[in-house]
């Protein structure tokens, strides 16, 4: 009984180098994944700053009375609500002029 003959073997086909995570070759997800990212650690942020703000009513006092004692504390949180409010809105821009016009 004969066997066929052994098929030409061609060139092996060209493989490419493993993706390595800390060598920056990996496909990290691109600019989506960190701007999701980066969402979510303004919004972690801001959670966390109204946690300082404490807002004790005394009986027979008004809430509005006990929201103006705590005055200071709305307003510094609302000023930090703001800056990185302005910071996250802002982010987006900011990761595309560092690309440039063509994402590169």
């Amino acid at each position: 009984m004969t066997h066929p003959p052994p098929e030409q073997a061609g060139p092996e086909p060209s493989r490419r180098p493993p993706r390595s995570w800390w060598g920056g070759n990996a496909d990290r997800g691109g600019s989506v994944r960190l701007e999701a990212f980066s969402d979510g650690v303004l919004a972690i942020a801001i959670t966390l700053l109204i946690l300082d703000v404490q807002v004790d009513q005394h009986s027979g006092e008004s809430l509005a009375a006990a929201l103006g004692h705590a005055g200071p504390e709305i307003g510094a949180y609302a000023a930090s609500f703001l800056q990185i409010g302005i910071m996250w809105a802002n982010h987006p821009v900011e990761d595309r002029e560092h690309r440039g016009p063509h994402g590169g």
